[in-house]
């Protein structure tokens, strides 16, 4: 996820938004997934 992060500012310094979206979006899903596992840890734990 933090690779995502940093490919997205890099692209958006160099004004290449369509892809500074795409890292964030890559982002988004990798957070989704981090969430699910952990949901799926507590439920595990309990």
């Amino acid at each position: 996820m933090y690779e995502a992060a940093k490919d997205a500012v890099i692209a958006y310094e160099r004004e290449d938004i369509k892809s500074a979206e795409q890292c964030l979006e890559k982002m988004d899903m990798c957070s989704k997934e981090v969430f699910t596992l952990m949901n799926e840890m507590k439920k595990l734990l309990n």
